[in-house]
């Protein structure tokens, strides 16, 4: 999810600190927490070797 990309659109999520990469599509709107800027599925948590409770530095890509 999230707040502004359109829905359909593939983004690349890049954990900061690990530079591990993947695609998401964008299918839901959020998050709402002032802060965050997207929330991931758990497969695309799991994906990027992160726990369900944890926060993470990512960088985003709109991929065309």
């Amino acid at each position: 999810a999230h707040p502004t990309i359109d829905f359909g659109k593939w983004v690349e999520v890049e954990d900061v600190k690990s530079g591990t990469k993947i695609m998401v599509r964008i299918t839901d709107r959020g998050p709402h927490i002032a802060g965050r800027v997207i929330d991931l599925t758990t497969a695309a948590r799991n994906a990027l070797g992160y726990s369900k409770s944890s926060l993470y530095r990512v960088r985003l890509r709109l991929c065309k």
